[in-house]
């Protein structure tokens, strides 16, 4: 059935997404070159890749035969009871709860900065373009001294947009079946959009004085036509399980 195979594409595509590191990378290089940061990215992914497919193999390995099958939450699969398996799930929620204040950082910055400006077009109405605040390579000039995004988050939106994140995040864990489903909904939407969608519009807007001959922005049309499809096709069918998880119905 393709329907396994479909579901499990975006949490695939999850698993890899590490665009946003590859400029920080460039910048901490000594001596950066297009080569030697192709080379980083070729061995970083492949030697992810066979982690992935041997940790992957043995999970499938050891729970295939169970009753309940291979399940999203492969800790699922072994016993309560098993003393170095509860180690691992301590550990793990030590993990989550200490990454969960680093993640909230950068979301409540980044959700400020959204309401600025859009708050910005609301007032002055403009077109919501800004200059460039910070150099995306560290070595580049910065071409404008008001940087928004250093600025403090003021008291009471730091309060009410923190609050606003922990709540949501404590309603999403208790309520969503697994942690399978939230992999498949984020990489169907969020995952597709900045792998694949967000990088071909870019290049075709870059390019956009190319002639359409021009065999790479062929291949950015063509890749956006398919992952755009993949996008809606794995987004719909996520929200479809979900559904059906959720309230024992399927959506229509």
């Amino acid at each position: 059935s393709i329907d396994g195979p479909m579901y499990a594409l975006p949490i695939v595509i999850s698993s890899f997404l590490c665009h946003f590191n590859v400029l920080p990378v460039y910048g901490e290089l000594q001596k950066p070159t297009r080569r030697r940061l192709k080379k980083i990215v070729i061995v970083t992914v492949f030697s992810t890749s066979v982690f992935y497919m041997i940790l992957g193999t043995l999970g499938y390995i050891y729970a295939f035969d169970q009753l309940q099958g291979v399940q999203g939450d492969i800790l699922n699969n072994f016993d309560q009871g098993d003393v170095v398996m509860n180690i691992g799930r301590a550990g793990i929620l030590l993990t989550i709860c200490m990454s969960l204040p680093l993640l909230i950082l950068p979301t409540r910055k980044t959700i400020y900065r959204l309401y600025v400006l859009c708050h910005g077009i609301a007032t002055t109405g403009g077109d919501g373009t800004t200059q460039e605040t910070q150099p995306l390579i560290a070595d580049s000039p910065s071409v404008a001294t008001d940087d928004l995004t250093e600025k403090p988050v003021p008291l009471v939106p730091h309060v009410v947009i923190t609050l606003v994140i922990l709540v949501l995040a404590f309603y999403l864990a208790f309520s969503l079946p697994g942690v399978a489903v939230v992999w498949n909904i984020m990489g169907s939407t969020v995952g597709i959009l900045i792998s694949y969608v967000l990088p071909c519009v870019c290049y075709i807007r870059i390019r956009r004085e190319k002639p359409t001959t021009d065999w790479r922005k062929i291949g950015a049309w063509v890749l956006l036509v398919i992952s755009g499809s993949i996008c809606f096709v794995c987004s719909v069918q996520a929200f479809h399980k979900l559904g059906a998880m959720v309230y024992g119905v399927l959506v229509a």
